[in-house]
């Protein structure tokens, strides 16, 4: 069940507190801790704060403090619950996808999934965002993640996120299944994409398909020899 209402965000006040506001101001994007870099295979420690950082990293690395600029301006002032038995479910058997809040219920806040991996199953082939950073949470079994040419095996309670324009993809390590929390910010119409993606599966339509809407919904995909040497 999804209780969102977006309004306006005129009436907002542009300080910017310790957590992330409904909706940041134009002229105060947020601050981000001067330790937080993306660094080569490196992983947060703990997954406390771990959405709070991602938020204001993720406003940085896209540019909201540019020309006194933000990007990001989510506007919901009601919460989002969704529940897990309604949520839709997509994909295939070795890689289930559950959608669980899309962009338009979070006011452009982010987009999130919840996948489900069997044993060596690959998630997505090497891709890039161009206006979204994408945070990996991994909440059971073992996960590889390609960040830019580093290839990564995150475990449960590890936590990965890739900047905008970095290349990146994911699957279950060898010999492991896992299971994940994806979260994209700010948010893209994703829902439609992870549909179209089992239409393909099925072969319900082409994969050449995919090209024409790469920019829809930002996602382009790209060679990875880096990625192709780990997964063999």
């Amino acid at each position: 069940m999804l209780l969102p209402a977006r309004r306006p965000c005129e009436a907002r006040s542009s300080q910017v507190t310790d957590a992330p506001s409904a909706c940041w101001s134009s002229t105060s994007p947020p601050r981000a801790p001067p330790s937080i870099r993306h660094r080569r295979g490196e992983l947060l420690p703990r997954a406390a704060g771990a959405l709070r950082t991602f938020f204001q990293v993720s406003a940085l690395f896209t540019g909201a403090s540019l020309g006194g600029m933000s990007i990001i301006q989510p506007c919901f002032d009601r919460s989002v619950v969704v529940r897990g038995a309604d949520a839709e479910v997509v994909g295939s058997p070795a890689a289930r996808i559950q959608l669980l809040a899309d962009s338009s219920a979070t006011g452009g806040a982010l987009s999130t999934v919840r996948v489900t991996l069997a044993k060596d199953a690959d998630g997505a082939r090497p891709h890039r965002h161009d206006g979204s950073a994408e945070m990996f949470y991994v909440l059971d079994g073992a996960v590889q993640v390609l960040s830019g040419s580093d290839v990564v095996t995150t475990e449960k309670g590890d936590l990965l996120v890739v900047p905008p324009r970095v290349a990146h993809a994911f699957a279950a390590a060898r010999g492991k299944g896992a299971e994940l929390l994806v979260v994209i910010t700010p948010g893209v119409e994703r829902f439609d994409y992870f549909r179209k993606l089992t239409r393909i599966a099925r072969g319900e339509e082409p994969p050449e398909t995919l090209r024409d809407v790469q920019e829809l919904y930002d996602t382009y995909f790209l060679s990875s020899p880096e990625w192709e040497a780990a997964r063999g």
